[in-house]
């Protein structure tokens, strides 16, 4: 992912030094007063020729917002893009039959608290703060976060369709379908919530620190899953004690009935 951001930046380099300015708007500005023109000859001559100047309007409005989260494009694509060569390396150890440990499963990825406090953090300051050039900041940090965010939410789903023991073309078509939906605000929202708290409740127990109610002599008590495993291999172990002096020690019934036994064969 730094490879890939770095390639970027060493080539807008070189187009600034060679254009004498910003490569990345210039290609967008160029995009957008090409994308006009057509817009204009297109609508000329149709009923919606008034609208031009809106259709323009909006068009400048997208060119902007792509033009301030740019870099929060070049670090979502650096990921994206490192995860694909991670798989596809995996893919050719695998061919070679190499052993490989390095890929991080899809369905394991996970936010952590911090990250779930800045994404709340950069989302209010995005929608209060009046400096231009901090929105600016906040809100690419924001997108950042966001992205991730939604791929964690897509991993729970992938995790629990795993549990089901779903085909991987099922899994990968459902995905697809929960991707197509999540641009409808409510499941976006849903899905948000479900990745920031799973960086406090640890749904799939990733980490093995997920937090259980329970008793302990007699008083109910917050544990850990360490805790937890710690009690029920103690308590195993006593029960496996127990039975096993029952089987040592005979019980008095059994002690009375022996003397019997004796008693009558004498």
């Amino acid at each position: 992912g730094v490879a890939f951001a770095l390639m970027y930046a060493a080539d807008f380099a070189y187009q600034s030094i060679k254009l004498g300015e910003n490569a990345f708007v210039f290609g967008i500005n160029t995009f957008v007063n090409a994308y006009n023109e057509a817009l204009k000859e297109a609508l000329k001559l149709t009923e919606f020729s008034d609208y031009i100047s809106v259709a323009e309007q909006y068009v400048k409005n997208m060119a902007y917002m792509v033009i301030n989260l740019f870099p929060a494009i070049i670090v979502v694509g650096s990921a994206v893009m490192g995860y694909i060569v991670l798989c596809f390396s995996s893919l050719l150890m695998k061919i070679f039959k190499c052993e490989n440990h390095f890929i991080p499963l899809f369905s394991t990825f996970k936010i952590d608290g911090v990250t779930a406090i800045v994404y709340l953090i950069s989302l209010v300051m995005t929608i209060f703060i009046k400096n231009e050039i901090l929105s600016v900041v906040f809100m690419n940090i924001y997108t950042i976060i966001q992205f991730f965010i939604t791929v964690c939410g897509f991993s729970i789903l992938d995790y629990y369709l795993k549990t089901k023991r779903l085909n991987i073309v099922l899994r990968f078509l459902l995905l697809i379908i929960l991707f197509a939906v999540s641009s409808l605000s409510f499941v976006s929202i849903i899905i948000t919530i479900v990745a920031l708290t799973d960086a406090r409740r640890d749904y799939r127990n990733l980490t093995g620190n997920r937090k259980y109610i329970g008793f302990v002599d007699g008083k109910p008590t917050i544990l850990t899953q360490n805790q937890v495993e710690e009690l029920l291999r103690k308590t195993q172990e006593e029960k496996e004690k127990e039975e096993a002096e029952e089987i040592k020690e005979p019980t008095e019934e059994q002690t009375v009935e022996n003397n019997e036994n004796d008693n009558e064969e004498k």
